[in-house]
């Protein structure tokens, strides 16, 4: 019986082997030359090719960076920020102020290549057309696309917003400006930038007027007003008055070096002229110092001196204040200051002058 059973199983095992065999070796058959058409309509993967970024209109990217090359510090403690991003709030009574007057630079960095036909820009800081006087404004400045040297493009000297045309639609990612040329300012090197602006209405419609208007209307009653109320600072040693300020000092005044110098042992009076944004409503608070002779260094001789601003009989607008001096060659420095702030300061030179004038 075992026998009969291992002969049956030995004729339908090789049977069963061969039926799986033809139906296995069938479909690697049929794989294969699947595989084969496979391999041969992508035999060599082609690698997908990077799309350039279609450019946007400017007006609709708003991920973007303002980078400059310096920035000012501000030494006042009026609390002005001078940084690049001043010059995109469409305020004139903001600014982007560099370091050093010439080669400063300020760019747009934009997430995405945009396009656009030009700008406007206030080459100068604009909070009011006295100040915009007082700093450097923008005469020559160098345009770069994308760190490539593009225009050299020259503003007017005048306050309010002017505009520049690129001479059809540019694409870039990155647009720099670099100051070459300014237009000196009559009080301080400052060179500032009050807008820079790509989107406003008046800047599509190339309307100064219109940007002005949007500023005085909507911006101007918010602007900081400086503390900064002292102009030149004079010392005679001659009284002064109200109706002459300051008088012209006497032939003991004699100068050194480019430095006057003004005879010891004498009063001296100390005049801070008011700018215009003072008035007779203001005081002045003084504080004077001397410079010691072993250390060099400056040393507090009298403080808490205050005095109000009164009007001389020419309209201008002036603090006096009276400087006893030493009897030897010494340095003073007088500084003053309006609500706690410092707004001006002067050295003053005192020579040895042998004749002894005891102050009343």
């Amino acid at each position: 019986m075992f026998k009969l059973r291992f002969f049956v199983l030995a004729l339908i095992v090789p049977m069963l082997l061969s039926a799986c065999s033809f139906s296995f070796s069938t479909n690697s058959s049929e794989d294969k030359k699947g595989d084969e058409k496979n391999v041969s309509k992508s035999e060599v993967p082609k690698r997908a090719e990077a799309k350039e970024e279609a450019p946007k209109p400017i007006a609709e990217v708003k991920n973007y960076q303002v980078e400059t090359s310096s920035v000012l510090v501000d030494n006042t403690g009026i609390g002005f920020n001078y940084e690049g991003e001043m010059v995109a709030d469409r305020d004139f009574s903001t600014a982007w102020c560099s370091e050093k007057g010439l080669n400063g630079k300020i760019s747009y960095v934009f997430s995405t290549p945009v396009k656009a036909s030009g700008f406007g820009i206030v080459g100068g800081f604009a909070r009011d057309e006295a100040i915009f006087k007082q700093n450097n404004r923008v005469h020559g400045m160098q345009m770069y696309f994308d760190d490539v040297k593009g225009n050299l493009v020259t503003l007017e000297d005048k306050y309010g917003m002017q505009f520049v045309d690129f001479g059809g639609e540019k694409t870039f990612k990155k647009i720099t400006l670099e100051v070459q040329e300014v237009y000196s300012g009559s009080k301080y090197d400052d060179t500032c930038i009050s807008e820079w602006d790509f989107t406003s209405d008046y800047v599509k419609n190339k309307d100064a007027a219109a940007a002005k208007g949007y500023y005085e209307n909507y911006k101007k009653k918010d602007a900081l007003k400086p503390y900064d109320i002292v102009g030149d600072i004079s010392v005679s040693d001659v009284t002064t008055s109200a109706c002459q300020n300051p008088e012209k000092a006497s032939d003991l005044v004699v100068e050194k070096d480019g430095v006057k110098q003004y005879p010891g042992w004498k009063i001296l009076y100390v005049s801070a002229n008011i700018n215009e944004f003072g008035s007779t409503s203001d005081s002045i608070e003084m504080e004077l110092y001397y410079k010691g002779f072993l250390d060099g260094q400056w040393h507090i001789a009298d403080s808490a001196l205050s005095q109000p601003v009164v009007k001389a009989c020419n309209g201008g607008l002036y603090s006096n204040f009276e400087v006893y001096t030493g009897y030897y060659d010494q340095e003073y420095l007088v500084k003053f200051y309006n609500k706690g702030k410092l707004v001006g300061s002067k050295e003053i030179a005192v020579y040895y002058y042998p004749q002894e004038i005891i102050p009343e």
